[in-house]
């Protein structure tokens, strides 16, 4: 049986060796790149939760610091 993107319907390329998705293991449907993991409950394939975005700093931003508190924030100049 071929996996499938919950999204595309696409066949989700896999190692040959395979017989079903791995659990824990992250796939990439080639077309709408989105990433794949397999829900043990389900038996198929899910969007892989997505990383909240509160985790990751903006790059645009540089905090100055001083003993682990922000005393101010440099913003790159916006570019019109």
């Amino acid at each position: 049986m071929p996996w499938r993107c919950p999204a595309c319907q696409i066949q989700i390329r896999h190692s040959e060796l395979e017989e079903r998705p791995q659990p824990g293991q992250t796939y990439r449907c080639h077309v709408c790149r989105l990433d794949l993991v397999l829900d043990a409950h389900a038996q198929k394939l899910t969007v892989e939760p997505l990383r909240s975005d509160h985790s990751q700093p903006d790059p645009r931003t540089k905090a100055a610091t001083k003993s682990g508190k922000v005393i101010g924030a440099i913003t790159s100049p916006q570019k019109e």
